[in-house]
């Protein structure tokens, strides 16, 4: 479920994309005229791309007899005006012929939108490497010849070509590069654009409310900006997240009113990604009998492969469900067929669940034998996908969403005391120059020791915001991984000690019944408590969330694990008495790894402990385990 998300948001992708770049002319590039005309085309593409298309058709012939400047940009707007209403074929020839004349004109920004382009239409393709090329040179052209807005847009979607790789970390990092770039300069675009990424990407992890949150900011900017073809992609994308969300009644809702936004276009492959909307999420209700209608109108529409892949599944699916084992294995094939021509999908979570099908189908036709060996074949691929991203995504996560307002608050008050500083420095050189006596120069040292206090109480509060976090007031996830480095790199110091990951159970739960204060008055509680039980020589961090990460030094395993079950009891104990005065109890999980030799650095302990967590929360949460021990409290 969680894969699909991010093929599923696509559409917003290519429509912010290609209409970010759509029909935006070089007036001294071209003919006057016709330079005229094409820019004053621009407002139209972003409300109604089809009739730019019929309006581009009418100026071939003279655009093309022009001169060279004037064809390249006429096939590049016809390029992004086709990817709009997804005419991938047809946006494939006007790039060849785009390309062609290119070549001969050697315009900076002309090449820059080439590249940007192939990058997106090979980026729907499924082509992940070759979109990323395309996107880097665009970003590197774009730089040498100061084209910012062309950086930026390239920015954001190489951003989103990581998160289709589950690169999260480099997805995030890009993202919000851009994004903050975006809004010192004023572009309400570009910040959208940025925007609607952050809801693909925090959907992608699971992460709805934050993905739909995104989503809403970046529908406001463009509806500010009158453009109703993005307006129905971010609608897209709150309908996708709802889907996933299982809020079901929500998403078709928002599909529907994506619908009704297109209604005015006459193509049918314009309609491909709202027909696909609403075909999962009947899928997803478990109604096979309206899911499958609506599944045949979106595989008989124009639109990408990977998207046909997707519904050729869940076509397979209901028919197992009926009992049509032949339709079934015919959807199946179908699909397998599409991932045999998409090599960049191959052994991601799409691809493999094809097994997972074919497992069923095997089951559905008695043949347990080959269910089983596939069934086992998938499992061992989706261990290895899982094991492969699980912590790097978390740790993406975690640390971006903690570390943005963090740094723009380090940001200001250092500028604050630079201010403070040349303010001081100035009031030097005007006593110095007046020549005071004892009273002037008592003065001015006052004052001299006056910014010097302000500037250490400034200079002590950014060395606090840089390792404590805001709201317990623990260690940071920053400080307690460079802590846990440096403590496996000092030989002394690495010898004998255990690191705990504790996490609250069914936190999400107090967030929803008694909301967000409550879960807040909760996480410090829990804080204090974890303070007041450990030993004042073990570090103590919040890593995200509702999430805590304990180090205790020179410490045997024994010990360890009786403060920590101490710690247990004293959470079960505890009545925690909410901002309205209702009291709830509440329960943690933990997971303990001690140091042994085997382990040379912080990714593969916290890894283990992780591993821990993970059969505390399976075997029935309230408990803590080890790596090496079965349950060691419940």
């Amino acid at each position: 479920m969680t894969s699909q998300l991010i093929r599923i948001s696509m559409p917003a992708r290519i429509k912010q994309f290609f209409l970010a770049s759509a029909l935006i002319a070089l007036a001294p590039l071209c003919h006057a005229e016709l330079a005229t005309e094409l820019y004053s085309m621009k407002a139209q593409a972003y409300i109604n791309s089809e009739a730019a298309i019929d309006q581009l058709n009418t100026l071939k012939n003279t655009a093309v007899q022009q001169d060279l400047r004037a064809e390249q940009w006429y096939w590049l707007r016809l390029a992004e005006a086709q990817g709009i209403i997804v005419l991938l074929d047809d946006m494939q020839i006007s790039l060849n012929a785009a390309a062609n004349v290119i070549k001969q004109t050697e315009n900076a920004e002309a090449q820059v939108q080439l590249l940007l382009l192939q990058g997106v239409l090979a980026q729907n393709n499924g082509a992940l490497a070759e979109s990323k090329t395309h996107f880097t040179n665009a970003i590197a052209q774009a730089m040498a010849a100061d084209l910012k807005h062309l950086e930026l847009r390239t920015r954001v979607e190489l951003a989103y070509t990581y998160t289709l790789e589950d690169n999260f970390q480099d997805a995030l990092e890009t993202n919000h590069l851009a994004h903050m770039e975006a809004r010192e300069l004023g572009d309400i675009f570009i910040t959208a654009l940025a925007e609607d990424i952050y809801g693909a990407i925090y959907g992608y992890m699971d992460q709805y409310e934050e993905s739909i949150a995104y989503y809403q900011k970046a529908l406001a900017g463009y509806q500010q900006l009158g453009y109703q073809q993005y307006t129905s992609s971010a609608i897209f994308g709150i309908a996708t997240s709802h889907r996933y969300w299982g809020k079901y009644q929500e998403a078709l809702k928002y599909f529907h009113q994506h619908e009704q936004l297109l209604s005015h276009t006459t193509r049918e492959g314009s309609k491909f990604y709202g027909y696909y909307g609403i075909a999962t999420t009947l899928a997803a209700m478990n109604n096979c009998d309206a899911a499958l209608p609506a599944i045949n109108k979106a595989v008989n529409t124009e639109g990408p492969k990977d998207y046909k892949a997707e519904l050729y599944k869940l076509q397979a699916k209901c028919y197992i469900k009926q009992q049509q084992l032949s339709e079934a294995e015919t959807a199946l094939n179908a699909a397998i067929d599409i991932f045999a021509q998409l090599p960049d999908l191959t052994d991601t979570n799409w691809q493999i669940e094809t097994l997972l099908i074919a497992a069923k189908l095997a089951q559905a036709n008695n043949n347990y034998p080959l269910a089983f060996a596939l069934l086992s074949n998938y499992s061992e691929k989706k261990s290895r996908i899982d094991s492969a991203t699980y912590s790097e995504k978390m740790i993406a996560y975690k640390a971006t969403l903690e570390n943005q307002q963090k740094d723009l608050k380090i940001k200001l008050l250092t500028e604050n005391a630079k201010t403070q500083q040349l303010t001081a420095n100035n009031q030097m050189r005007v006593n110095k120059l007046q020549k005071m006596l004892l009273i002037g120069l008592s003065l001015t040292v006052l004052i001299i020791l006056a910014f010097v206090y302000i500037l250490y109480k400034n200079l002590k509060r950014i060395s606090e915001l840089s390792i404590r976090d805001e709201l317990t007031g623990l260690y940071n996830r920053r400080y307690i991984f460079n802590y846990l480095n440096n403590i496996l790199s000092n030989e002394k110091e690495g010898k004998q000690f255990s690191i705990i990951i504790a996490d609250i159970d069914n936190f999400k739960q107090i967030n929803d019944n008694y909301g967000h204060p409550a879960g807040d008055s909760v996480i410090k509680a829990i804080a204090k408590l974890s303070l007041d039980t450990l030993r004042m020589t073990d570090v103590v961090g919040r890593i995200g969330g509702e999430e805590f990460l304990f180090i205790l030094p020179r410490i045997p395993p024994k010990q360890c694990e009786e403060i920590v079950s101490r710690l247990l009891q004293a959470v079960r104990e505890k009545a925690f008495t909410l901002p309205n005065g209702e009291v709830i109890h509440v329960t943690i999980s933990m997971g303990i790894c001690h140091n042994s030799a085997d382990i040379t650095d912080a990714k593969t302990i916290f890894h283990k402990a992780d591993e821990a967590l993970y059969v505390s929360k399976n075997n029935g949460k309230d408990q803590i385990n080890s790596v090496e021990n079965a349950a060691l409290s419940t």
